[in-house]
């Protein structure tokens, strides 16, 4: 019969040196960016996808914990031609130092977009290009 180890089931990095996050639990750290926040429920979470995010309110909020403001913003540009913006190193060097640079600006408590992203995350195997779009995924 197949045995589960309860100890490869309870381990906080797998052995790829990857972290498992199926069913995260809530934690504060100094760094907001490595928090994790508690998640809606399923309801609140259709209602977030409807439009009515007023009435999703989160399933329990975790005290704030005291962090540094995060970096302001780059002031939004016009968007080109059909309404999609570009990220900042669109047609630049997409190099380890910009990713560090897109990286440092982020703001994982505002919404996705093409200036804020985590451009060291990945997706189904594949990271994302300068504009936060993954190869084969919709725009924004």
């Amino acid at each position: 019969a197949f045995k589960v180890s309860s100890t490869a089931l309870n381990m906080d990095k797998g052995a790829g040196g990857m972290f498992d996050t199926r069913d995260p639990e809530t934690m504060d750290h100094e760094d907001p960016r490595k928090s994790i926040s508690a998640a809606p429920s399923f309801e609140e979470y259709l209602k977030s996808r409807g439009g009515d995010a007023a009435a999703a309110a989160p399933a329990a909020e975790a005290p704030a914990a005291a962090a540094p403001a995060p970096a302001a913003a780059a002031p939004a540009e016009p968007a080109a031609e059909g309404g999609f913006t570009y990220g900042e190193y669109d047609e630049v060097m997409w190099d380890n130092d910009a990713k560090k640079d897109v990286y440092n600006k982020w703001d994982p408590s505002s919404p996705r977009s093409t200036r804020n992203f985590n451009p060291f995350e990945t997706w189904e195997g594949t990271s994302p290009d300068a504009s936060g779009i993954y190869h084969g995924a919709n725009r924004y």
